[in-house]
């Protein structure tokens, strides 16, 4: 048994749904320490990137 299958605890495909021309399937995957953990989409990511760019560095003295 392969440490992949170890770690996932279940994997559920959905329908697929199409937009603008492109298919898209959404997947859920079910860890076996964690239960489901939402990853965020490219924008969410970038979005928040920008914010933490605002927030001030402290100096680590």
């Amino acid at each position: 048994m392969s440490l992949v299958n170890t770690l996932i605890q279940r994997i559920e495909v959905h329908s697929n749904e199409k937009k603008h021309k492109h298919n898209r399937v959404k997947a859920d995957i079910y860890f076996t320490a964690i239960g489901m953990k939402d990853i965020p989409a490219e924008q969410e990511i970038m979005a928040m990137m920008k914010e933490m760019e605002k927030i001030p560095k402290r100096s680590a003295s």
